[in-house]
Formats: C-alpha cells, structure tokens, sequence
C-alpha cells in the first residue's frame, strides 16, 4: 500500500488545474491563522493549568507567618 501511494506521488501526472497568484497567498494565510489560533488557544489552557496547579500548592502547602512548613 505504501509503494503504491510513494509511485502515484513519484510520478507526474497531468493536471488543468489554475492556481491564481492569491492561492499561495491564502494557503500562506491559512498557515499563519492555524497556527496563531493554536498558540493562543495553548496559552489559554496553559494559564487555567498554571493556576490549577497554584491552587493546589496553596490549598495543600499553606506556609504559616515565618515562611516555614
């Protein structure tokens, strides 16, 4: 199965397919976006862990006035 989809990439085929000047720049677009979108919505569950895990700490290692355990 894998030599059979590796030969049908190797080998060109012809194609009647127009790619205007703005598909590139669209694909190009879509790659920016998808990864703009992962990184924020990364940074948005990274902040709700980060304070999941501060509450944690804090609700099972309180520290007294002198700092101490």
């Amino acid at each position: 199965m894998i030599i059979i989809v590796i030969v049908l990439l190797i080998i060109p085929f012809n194609t009647h397919a127009y790619l205007d000047p703005g598909t590139g720049s669209f694909i190009i677009q879509i790659i920016i976006a998808t990864m703009a979108g992962f990184l924020f919505s990364t940074k948005i569950y990274w902040t709700k862990f980060k304070s999941k895990i501060q509450h944690f700490q804090n609700k099972f290692f309180k520290r007294n006035k002198d700092g101490e355990r």
